[in-house]
């Protein structure tokens, strides 16, 4: 059983230095489950756990050897040292999948992407002037954000406070949202509070 363990060990271990010279060298997509991302239906980063990343194995075998081998020197023989190799190659594993799940974090893209906007609702923070006549602002949720940005209608005057549905992003101003007056139904449950 020692050996099974040893071979565990410096499997799992080679393998970690195999990652870490690697990705040292600019190869980041070793081990990491190739690179490829797995998407919901909203384009979010699926928030899956990352056990069967080649990190997290290679980890979970590390430390299932080296715990076999603690018990084994413990003199609890093969019978009680496989639960404690299972037990820390398992929370190893575990552990290690968490670290990338919180890491992959970092590679998601957060640019805004104002075309986003289009079909929010929000609220008018600063008066946006009748008929394109001069900009507002209005605080509207994007991407999981809420952002303050100017604002135009082709309509009457927004009062500061009043709910505001975006309908499209003004081409002749960059970064322009064009809104007009939320219909009472929508004022109620969809304005930004």
């Amino acid at each position: 059983m020692q050996t099974f363990y040893l071979v565990c060990a410096v499997f799992g271990g080679g393998i970690l230095l195999a990652q870490l010279f690697l990705g040292v060298a600019g190869f980041d997509g070793f081990g990491n489950g190739g690179g490829h991302h797995s998407f919901d239906g909203h384009g979010h980063l699926a928030e899956g756990m990352h056990l069967r990343s080649a990190r997290a194995i290679a980890a979970g075998a590390t430390f299932f050897g080296l715990g076999g081998l603690l018990g084994l020197q413990l003199g609890l023989g093969s019978l009680l040292s496989l639960p404690i190799a299972v037990l820390v190659g398992g929370l190893a594993q575990t552990g290690t999948a968490k670290v990338l799940k919180n890491l992959s974090r970092f590679d998601q893209d957060r640019t805004l992407i104002l075309d986003r906007a289009v079909g929010q609702s929000g609220k008018v923070y600063l008066t946006v002037p009748a008929e394109g006549s001069g900009l507002g602002k209005v605080h509207v949720s994007v991407q999981e954000r809420l952002i303050e940005a100017p604002a135009i209608t082709r309509y009457e005057a927004i009062p500061t406070g009043a709910a505001v549905l975006v309908v499209d992003v003004d081409e002749d101003r960059p970064g322009t949202l064009v809104v007009v007056a939320n219909p009472p139904l929508l004022e109620d449950s969809n304005a930004v509070r």
